[in-house]
């Protein structure tokens, strides 16, 4: 059982029936009191009373990324967007970040071209300081493919290199597309998945969505959009903020505007130091159109009912009396004294776990203690306790009782170790020297399709001595690395199975051992 705590709390809530009911008659501008994850829990519970669309706009990223990760936890069945900063440090961080390019398109695409209206956004202020491009240009950088369109597989791949798209053995992350035989597969940047799009002559057979890890194919789409990298560029003839673009019946949640304006002035105003730095000007977007005018997103935000949720200068508020969970110093003792109080004062107790392993493991302790009757911990992983004394419920979390970090969990995240060595695989060139830690070194071949009990797989062609060849499968691709020797000195290859490597890495590992005495 997850979230039937929650559920409960919020059906029974009559503070939440009263806020609604105010934000209706445009009778309350901020509230105040929200500590811990009870922010989560309240306009988790608002979206379902009013059921239109909602965008929170914190003052950090990781304020932003604690609510994303309770508010997926609370309302899993929402289609929730995260709408994250394009670089880390403007015009000196010259690698954008591909997964959050992604997530942003996602958004973009979402609002501009979707008829679904009920949306959560979770953004921050440098976030949304960054400008974005407008619906005409997302459409000259978008292709739409369909099962049985007749296009030429070349022509497709003149338009995937005209948007920008990299050629790869492999496609890891967005931006990527590979060609095998009559097989394209591209990441797109409004797909969490890339896509295999399979040709018979010049007409689309087939297009699936497939896994990065197995490279397996999984769900038969019968069309899908491709959309290039929307950074802001000097032919974008269209640029705004994210507020010029939503519905104008959005409930916009800002954690604080004074600060919410100060931040984006920040942003911008190191964002210009930066570019007075650059010599190659011309060769970079001037900040007043990468970045959003502060005046300009004050103006758009007016359209909108905001609410503000931690503003202690505001009078006209909705206040309400909750406390963040207490510290117990890692004291059982304590724990079970307060937990007993609350419980005889008529309080509903719910103790938040991680995981099952958590939830076992304080079973046992409260077992141990007995006190097995006291409270059932349930599987709730939110990232702050709280004390709600206006309803008599509380909620606290077992990394706080243990005063550990609490670590973010998103509900879908395209990275992996596999595509981290597949990305590496896709800068070795035929001919590079690679090492295999069970094999030792070989010479890497390239990629080569092979039948493995009736299937075809992708494998990586090793070749090592008298001509022996190892077929090593992708999936085991943590296995090998690039050769690195002194002074570019030609490593010896030895045939498979000799005796040769093994000697090399036990003389190696007693020349360690002897080193570190």
């Amino acid at each position: 059982m997850t979230n039937n705590s929650y559920s409960l709390y919020l059906n029974q809530s009559l503070n939440l029936e009263r806020l609604g009911g105010l934000i209706s008659k445009n009778e309350i501008f901020n509230l105040k009191g929200f500590l811990g994850s009870s922010i989560s829990f309240y306009i988790s519970g608002l979206q379902k009373r009013f059921s239109i669309p909602f965008i929170i706009v914190f003052n950090s990223k990781q304020d932003a990324l604690y609510f994303l990760n309770d508010i997926e936890l609370l309302y899993p069945s929402k289609k929730i967007f995260y709408y994250p900063e394009i670089s880390k440090e403007p015009y000196l961080d010259a690698n954008s970040n591909n997964y959050n390019l992604l997530q942003r398109t996602e958004l973009l695409e979402h609002l501009n071209f979707s008829k679904a209206d009920n949306s959560i956004i979770v953004t921050y202020a440098k976030a949304v300081s960054e400008n974005q491009i407008n619906k005409e240009d997302l459409k000259k950088i978008s292709i739409k493919l369909k099962v049985s369109q007749e296009i030429s597989f070349d022509e497709l791949n003149e338009k995937l290199f005209d948007l920008g798209f990299r050629r790869e053995d492999f496609v890891i992350e967005p931006g990527e597309f590979a060609v095998r035989g009559g097989i394209l597969d591209i990441f797109p940047y409004s797909s969490q998945t890339p896509f295999r799009i399979e040709f018979f002559g010049d007409e689309i057979s087939r297009i699936r969505s497939f896994d990065i890890d197995s490279q397996r194919s999984d769900e038969n789409h019968e069309s899908i959009k491709i959309i290039s990298n929307i950074r802001v560029s000097n032919k974008s003839k269209g640029v705004g903020n994210i507020f010029n673009i939503l519905s104008k019946d959005t409930f916009v949640f800002v954690q604080n505007l004074e600060i919410f304006y100060s931040e984006i002035q920040k942003n911008i105003a190191k964002a210009n130091l930066n570019f007075e730095k650059i010599l190659d000007k011309e060769n970079f977007i001037h900040p007043e159109r990468l970045f959003a005018n502060p005046s300009s997103i004050k103006n758009e935000i007016k359209n909108y009912k905001i609410i503000e949720f931690e503003n202690p200068k505001s009078n006209k508020s909705f206040k309400i009396n909750i406390l963040p969970q207490p510290s117990f110093n890692k004291s059982f003792d304590f724990l079970i004294d307060d937990l007993r109080s609350k419980k005889q004062s008529g309080y509903q107790l719910n103790l938040c776990c991680t995981n099952i392993q958590q939830k076992n493991r304080l079973n046992q302790i409260f077992m141990d203690l007995n006190n097995e009757d006291l409270i059932h911990p349930i599987i709730l992983p939110i990232s702050k306790g709280f004390i709600d004394h206006s309803e008599k419920t509380l909620f606290y979390t077992d990394h706080e009782i243990f005063e550990r970090y609490h670590k973010f969990k998103f509900k879908k995240r395209f990275k992996n170790k596999l595509s981290v060595a597949m990305k590496q695989l896709n800068h070795l060139n035929k001919g590079d020297y690679i090492t295999h830690i069970d094999h030792g070194i070989g010479k890497y071949a390239g990629l080569q399709k092979i039948e493995v009990d009736g299937n075809i797989q992708e494998s990586i062609k090793i070749i090592y001595g008298e001509r022996d060849i190892l077929y090593l499968s992708v999936h085991a691709i943590h296995k090998i690395s690039k050769y690195n020797g002194k002074d570019g000195k030609v490593p010896r290859l030895y045939k498979l199975g000799s005796k040769a490597w093994a000697l090399l890495k036990q003389k190696t590992k007693k020349k360690r051992q002897k080193n570190s005495l």
